[in-house]
């Protein structure tokens, strides 16, 4: 029995594969076509010119003391805390961290990432929606900047907007403004302001540990905010950790130490404006400036004088504002600006007010330094008239003749007024604003001979600033609250005649008798009392600091209570007491003789509780006439006489001093006496050396004299 083989044949197979075959066709000619528009617009795209690029978000504003930590803070005008990096590259770990765990080969590609998109399309397509990103660093930085839908086109775009930025900016550029836009949990933008809300230090400070949980946020925010999902923001730390030592970015060692370290990351509270006397800050730095903002204060000496001045004013009572200011001489920079007592919009240290008799010394400064009076002259404390008006003492008594030091001293009006008679209404005006009282040139013409005993208005920081150019012995220098460097200042006043107003205020006996605290203390400083007892004012400066109180009355009421001497000068003896211990500086005698005077160097000091105030100030070796850079010109009518240097150094007392221009020995003194010199026109190298071995320098050039026609002679 034979088997035969018989083939079926199924009706319709062919057809069925000819139809597979021609939707295998469409398919393939459709993804071609579909392909090929894709390419062609994205050709088209790339060939367009980039959007311009939008702005950062508004930037919060932070100020930070001398020692860079914050004294104020307030968020953006969007309510949010974004601080713009400090610097580029603050922190390399933190940007190797990003790197490590956003996109490994952002380095090596150009915008679009082949591997990581071949890698997500498939985990797409096998659950069938988005499971992994492709996102590279510039594609992300591409969304922050221009927000859109996720979805493939906006995918799409992305990456062809990433090509386009990679043509135009360098890797480092882009990566420094993603983290400089990138979310990091809350209200935090920025890595910057990351760095100060969840670890209360600057980026450059971070460890390897805290930057890998910073470089974890962006990726999801809110899941990962350390404050309420620590577990997850430590598990997302340690897979960034892990990816930086799997790529060779860290070494094992570092892993371990990084990873074994405590999640201290938490919500930091930043000082806000209301709390500190924000609004006192906020006018004197530089106008529309935010963002990270480094200024001068020293937060040892603004959280005291805060302190006292809160004391002060509930002393005082409901109604009373009260301002400090104060400034370190030898440069001109603010180390404490207080207001209190007003409102929290109000900066009392910059309102405008009569300043009483806190102008006289300024009046007796130019009498000096015009040869008119000496400190030892006699004055006449007696009724005068001017036009029809009699001005009196604020204690309606007249003492009679007294030196011109006591009139200084004892604040009284009539010598003061008689001084600015004989000077010059104009020409006292235009010294005062040369000195740092913005205005008084013209007021000083309405104000008339008033303008010695208050009747015009000057704010507590413009006054402070014509103390402390009193205390650089005439050399005016504007204030500043941010390190700047400057040059070396304009002089104004004679610093002989500065020395003899200095030496007038600085009697120690008057100092115990204000302020018991103060009895050890060399300080130069006068009061003030507006008429009615509206304001209350004290000046006060050591060689160091220049310290200004003002005491008023925001509704503008008198209280005859409110005086400089009982209400301004205690406060502020006290503050420059504590915060410089002043020993050196102006002798106790009237005769400028045996005035000295030291520019001591480096910052105040903080108050601490433990330093007695036994404590004195080193007598170093200092030049003190001329001044450093001081710019000199002869008289064009005597060109050839060339310029006469007064050369003045202060050290250790008693003790011989040699004098060198340009390693040329010019003259031999004692420490406090002046010594002229003639120079001719040129750049001339001062030094000065004593028999301890103690030596100073000084330069100053004298310019030649110009005629009309520009040509020396």
């Amino acid at each position: 029995m034979s088997s035969t083989a018989t083939a079926v044949v199924v009706p319709g197979d062919g057809g069925q594969r000819r139809s597979g075959a021609r939707i295998v066709r469409t398919v393939c000619l459709g993804g071609l076509l579909t392909v090929a528009i894709g390419i062609g617009l994205s050709a088209l795209l790339i060939c367009q010119p980039y959007p311009e690029t939008p702005p950062l978000e508004p930037a919060a504003t932070t100020a930070f003391g001398a020692d860079g930590q914050p004294l104020w803070s307030v968020t953006s005008s969007n309510r949010s805390w974004h601080l713009p990096a400090s610097q580029p590259h603050a922190n390399p770990s933190l940007e190797q961290a990003v790197v490590a765990i956003e996109d490994q080969r952002f380095f090596s590609h150009y915008g679009v990432d082949l591997h990581a998109i071949i890698g997500s399309a498939w985990q797409d397509l096998r659950h069938c929606g988005f499971r992994r990103g492709a996102s590279t660093i510039t594609m992300q930085l591409e969304r922050l900047r221009h927000p859109r839908a996720r979805c493939w086109s906006s995918k799409l775009i992305e990456a062809l907007r990433a090509c386009q930025l990679e043509r135009s900016t360098s890797k480092e550029a882009i990566l420094a403004e993603y983290l400089d836009r990138a979310p990091f949990g809350a209200n935090v933008l920025g890595a910057e302001a990351a760095s100060w809300r969840w670890f209360g230090r600057p980026l450059r400070s971070l460890s390897l540990a805290q930057c890998a949980l910073l470089a974890g946020l962006p990726q999801s925010p809110t899941r990962l905010r350390p404050d309420r999902h620590p577990d997850a923001a430590r598990a997302r730390r340690d897979a960034v950790l892990l990816a930086m030592l799997q790529q060779g970015l860290i070494s094992a060692p570092s892993y371990e130490t990084a990873r074994a370290e405590a999640m201290d990351a938490k919500w930091q509270e930043l000082p806000q404006e209301h709390e500190t006397g924000g609004a006192a800050l906020a006018s004197v730095l530089p106008s529309g400036q935010t963002g990270c903002i480094a200024t001068t204060l020293d937060p040892g000496v603004q959280a005291l004088v805060a302190r006292l001045a809160q004391e002060q004013a509930q002393d005082l009572g409901v109604g009373t504002g009260l301002a400090v200011v104060v400034v370190d001489n030898q440069d001109a920079t603010l180390r404490a600006l207080v207001s209190v007592g007003g409102p929290a919009d109000l900066d009392l240290t910059a309102i405008r007010r009569s300043p009483g008799s806190t102008l006289k010394p300024f009046v007796y400064a130019a009498a000096f330094d015009q040869g008119l009076v000496q400190p030892g002259s006699i004055l006449a404390d007696d009724p005068s008239a001017w036009q029809g008006f009699m001005p009196q003492n604020m204690d309606h008594t007249y003492i009679g003749d007294l030196t011109a030091a006591e009139a200084l001293a004892e604040s009284r009006n009539l010598p003061a007024m008689h001084l600015l008679q004989q000077i010059g209404i104009p020409t006292a005006g235009r010294l005062l604003e040369a000195c740092g009282l913005e205005g008084l040139a013209q007021q000083s013409v309405q104000a008339g001979l008033d303008l010695a005993i208050g009747g015009c208005v000057v704010s507590p920081r413009d006054l402070a600033e014509a103390y402390a150019t009193l205390a650089r012995l005439g050399v005016h220098r504007r204030l500043s609250i941010t390190p700047v460097v400057e040059g070396p200042g304009e002089r104004v006043l004679g610093a002989h005649a500065c020395l003899q107003v200095l030496d007038s205020l600085a009697d120690q006996a008057r100092t115990a008798a204000c302020c018991p605290a103060a009895a050890a203390a060399v300080v130069a400083w006068k009061t003030g009392t507006s008429s009615g007892c509206r304001d209350a004012w004290c000046a006060a400066c050591s060689v160091r600091c220049t310290v200004v109180v003002w005491c008023g009355c925001i509704r503008d009421s008198g209280d005859p209570d409110l005086t400089g001497l009982t209400a301004a000068a205690p406060l502020a003896l006290t503050v420059i007491e504590t915060i410089d211990h002043p020993r050196v500086g102006w002798s106790g005698g009237t005769t400028s003789s045996t005035v000295v005077h030291e520019f001591t160097k480096g910052p105040l000091e903080s108050p601490d509780p433990q330093r007695t105030t036994t404590s004195v100030l080193a007598a170093d070796l200092v030049v003190v006439e001329p001044t450093m850079g001081e710019h000199l010109c002869p008289d064009p009518d005597r060109p050839q006489a060339g310029v006469m240097l007064h050369l003045l150094a202060h050290g250790t007392p008693g003790a011989t001093l040699w004098w060198f221009d340009d390693d040329r020995p010019v003259a031999q003194a004692l420490v406090g006496e002046t010594v002229s010199l003639p120079v001719a026109c040129g750049v001339h190298h001062l030094h000065v050396i004593d028999a301890q071995g103690g030596s100073a320098t000084c330069q100053v050039e004298v310019d030649p004299v110009e005629t009309e026609m520009g040509a020396l002679r």
